[in-house]
């Protein structure tokens, strides 16, 4: 569902890291990457929510690595 929400690019430089208490976190390689997501946070978490109903995510946590 990660690569359908952010596409191509911003799959290929970013991953899901798991679900910690309705927090989903997500590895960033690049800096430019992690601005982007920011950017893109509330759509993309309103596009998680919709596509895994049953995940309970409630936000999204950006870390480098």
């Amino acid at each position: 569902a990660w690569r359908e929400i952010v596409g191509d690019f911003l799959f290929q430089h970013s991953r899901p890291d798991g679900i910690q208490r309705g927090v989903l976190s997500v590895r960033v390689l690049q800096p430019t990457v992690h601005h982007a997501l920011t950017m893109e946070r509330p759509r993309i978490l309103k596009r998680l929510q919709a596509a895994l109903k049953n995940s309970g995510i409630k936000d999204i946590r950006l870390k480098h690595g």
